[in-house]
């Protein structure tokens, strides 16, 4: 997705290499139960050379990291597989971040109008909830340290009432 700010692949089975499209730096390989997490952060790094009047830059390749998924929970039980089984997971997402995913899930348009509001933590699963579901059961578990309006499409998050 275009928002976030990492693009992340899991394996299970088999083995892939991922490489930068005409790079030359050794692939990244992966074996079975990792996940790669690549950071869409791209850091220019000045040379101090001029051209043009125009300094020459380096774009750096993004950093990744490779995690190990837990291979003793059945498949359908992992946060990485969710999404095949219909299955929403979120564990300590702040809420802006289980926000987009929510977007995503249910198709709406959430906003903020509390910054503190943002950085409440959340863990659990929907699948079968409704968007109005979701967000009472989100209030109920927070102790109702938010409030929130659903028109149509577009939920408005801020402040307890």
């Amino acid at each position: 997705y275009p928002g976030d700010k990492t693009v992340e692949t899991t394996l299970y089975r088999g083995l892939i290499q991922v490489s930068q499209q005409d790079a030359a730096e050794t692939p990244i390989e992966l074996r079975p139960n990792e996940k790669l997490v690549l950071s869409k952060d791209e850091l220019a790094v000045p040379h101090g050379r001029r051209e043009h009047d125009l300094p020459v830059t380096t774009i750096v390749l993004p950093r990744f990291t490779i995690t190990h998924i837990d291979s003793t929970k059945k498949e359908s039980e992992r946060m990485e597989t969710a999404w095949l089984y219909s299955r929403l997971e979120f564990r300590g997402d702040s809420f802006e971040e289980l926000a987009r995913k929510l977007e995503r899930w249910y198709n709406v348009s959430v906003t903020f109008t509390d910054e503190k509001v943002k950085q409440l933590s959340f863990n659990g699963s929907f699948e079968k909830e409704t968007v109005e579901q979701a967000f009472a059961a989100l209030k109920a578990a927070n102790a109702s340290r938010f409030s929130y309006k659903i028109n149509k499409d577009e939920i408005s998050v801020g402040s307890p009432e």
